[in-house]
């Protein structure tokens, strides 16, 4: 067993520890697909009805991201890849809803 998941679940053996990261990765999937499930039915302009939008190709490069990022989660396809774009998106999710002052 390596030593980081040893750190993180202590008290459970190899296959409690799978099953936890398992369940982990897809519950995380299939939320991060239904979040982005209504943006991926309008992918050019779902933002259109905030006050700044971004550019049609940053608001399509958001909801591919977070749709097939979370299905690449679910499915364990390309899970680096997945996991890359959706934590590019929530940077800047994160970022732009800081600097508007919201919580």
């Amino acid at each position: 067993m390596s030593s980081f998941k040893k750190l993180l679940f202590p008290v459970l053996d190899d296959k409690r520890i799978s099953a936890v990261l398992l369940l982990l990765r897809g519950f995380s999937g299939l939320a991060l697909m239904n979040h982005g499930w209504k943006k991926i039915q309008n992918p050019f302009h779902w933002m259109d009805n905030s006050t700044d939008p971004a550019p049609a190709v940053f608001q399509m490069l958001a909801a591919v991201a977070e749709f097939f990022g979370g299905m690449g989660l679910v499915v364990g396809a390309l899970t680096v890849v997945a996991s890359f774009g959706v934590f590019c998106t929530m940077v800047v999710a994160v970022s732009t809803h800081m600097n508007k002052g919201d919580p």
